[in-house]
């Protein structure tokens, strides 16, 4: 959510809800800039109970940066944890866990990723180590145990990324070229990381959003539509 007063100052807000919280993490006019990162409680993680009157908890304090970090954070949750990033003002990071049970936070130590390729599904973590490399990886919440998920040249494209979860597949950006301008297909991976089937979007510079299922949000030409 982003709001603008006047035109000048912007406020930016990240949030979720997860058994009984709202998790979130807001900026109030510091457009990132270093010196002023986190004023008025700008770019710290909080919750607050939506059942109990009481005050809010911060749970982290965002890596201080020259740059904008909400667009970036990536809040998920799943069963005991709320999974993030402390990413830097090019969408790079760490991935954390906070238990909401014995409210610690815990680095996952998977090294520095994109954000747009990591993502909670079935409760673990799967996620890129390098943006160039094409395999997907997971990291099993409940052991700490990391495997080979898939491979996206599976698909016939040379680079992959953006990844976006629904019930019971993964859907991947598939693309060849220097980046995604122009790019309109979704791989489609099962649970076992078998590709199995291919969608083509029905324009192109499309925006991807998992669903149960999926959900599509696109532009055309005159006016946008859904699918």
């Amino acid at each position: 959510v982003t709001l603008t007063d006047n035109g000048t100052d912007s406020y930016s807000i990240s949030y979720i809800q997860h058994r009984g919280y709202l998790y979130y993490i807001y900026d109030i006019g510091t457009g990132g800039e270093a010196d002023i990162f986190y004023n008025n409680g700008s770019n710290s993680l909080y919750r607050i109970s939506l059942d109990k009157v009481k005050g809010k908890e911060c749970i982290a304090n965002m890596r201080r940066t020259g740059g904008k970090v909400i667009s970036f954070l990536h809040l998920q949750a799943a069963g005991s944890y709320v999974y993030y990033m402390i990413p830097d003002e090019n969408g790079m990071g760490e991935v954390y866990r906070f238990n909401i049970e014995t409210l610690k936070n815990e680095a996952l130590n998977l090294g520095i990723i994109a954000t747009e390729n990591f993502v909670i599904w079935n409760g673990d973590v799967y996620y890129k180590k390098n943006w160039q490399e094409t395999e997907v990886y997971i990291w099993h919440s409940q052991t700490g145990e990391e495997e080979c998920f898939t491979d996206t040249k599976k698909s016939g494209y040379e680079k992959s990324s953006d990844f976006f979860v629904g019930t019971d597949y993964m859907y991947v950006t598939c693309f060849d070229g220097e980046n995604l301008t122009g790019c309109n297909w979704l791989s489609v991976f099962d649970k076992s990381g078998e590709m199995v089937t291919e969608l083509k979007l029905p324009v192109e510079m499309s925006v991807q959003y998992g669903g149960k299922d999926i959900f599509i949000s696109y532009k055309g030409s005159d006016e946008e539509q859904y699918l």
